[in-house]
């Protein structure tokens, strides 16, 4: 992942120098700007997710808790929301309350750097371009097929699968742009599944990975194709 770099729209008012001690210290609570996901990117979300109800929906910076509770009312989905603030917690859960789902979502008050995030199999997100970056390692290490949407800001380098974009015109600037990735398969695992079968051709190695992995496998590692060349299994 590259590294930080301040852009106007993603700094959450804060000087050059205060942003960049802020980024330093993955100081979260820096970052923090409560803008409401418009009800029409909520749903939109959650449709460019294929939610089910046989999902776990996490939303990270979850404020008054609507998505997670949109995707309990609308497809009966189990969620979580996870947010540092304790005034929006407190919101989220009688939202919950009012809306008669409390049976389907939880809310936690924590840093979502820190939130245990594993059952997720649908992850939301409206955070800045930090962040994301900054959650990058932890939502790539969740299941194979887990899929992350992310209104307006991206993920660093990680190449989104789709985009959408909400036609709402009157809605401002934001929560107009949506996209979403499908976490692949590790890609370190297909390595050695098609080592152990194929030996270390490049060309083969490649072909017998899946094309999720295929796709992020650019090139082998060499060492790796120097010694299965000499000691592993010929295809």
């Amino acid at each position: 992942m590259k590294e930080a770099k301040p852009q106007a729209k993603e700094t959450a008012g804060l000087s050059l120098q205060e942003f960049n001690e802020a980024v330093a210290r993955r100081d979260t609570r820096r970052f923090l700007v409560y803008l409401p996901t418009t009800s029409a990117a909520v749903e939109a979300m959650l449709k460019l997710a294929g939610v089910t109800r046989d999902d776990v929906v996490y939303d990270l910076g979850c404020g008054d808790g609507r998505i997670v509770i949109a995707a309990a009312k609308l497809y009966g989905t189990h969620g979580v929301g996870v947010d540092m603030d304790p005034q929006r917690i407190r919101e989220a859960n009688e939202n919950a309350r009012k809306a008669g789902v409390e049976h389907l979502v939880r809310f936690e008050e924590n840093d979502v750097l820190n939130a245990n995030i594993r059952e997720a199999t649908v992850v939301t997100l409206f955070l800045l371009s930090t962040v994301n970056e900054w959650l990058f390692p932890k939502l790539r290490d969740l299941r194979p097929g887990t899929r992350v949407v992310s209104n307006t800001f991206g993920i660093g380098n990680w190449k989104p699968d789709k985009e959408f974009t909400v036609e709402a015109p009157d809605e401002g600037k934001y929560s107009r742009k949506l996209y979403l990735w499908s976490v692949p398969a590790q890609v370190e695992s297909s390595w050695m599944i098609a080592l152990s079968l194929c030996g270390c051709s490049e060309s083969s190695l490649v072909e017998a990975l899946n094309p999720k992995a295929r796709e992020q496998a650019h090139a082998v590692p060499p060492e790796l194709c120097d010694s299965f060349r000499e000691t592993g299994p010929k295809c």
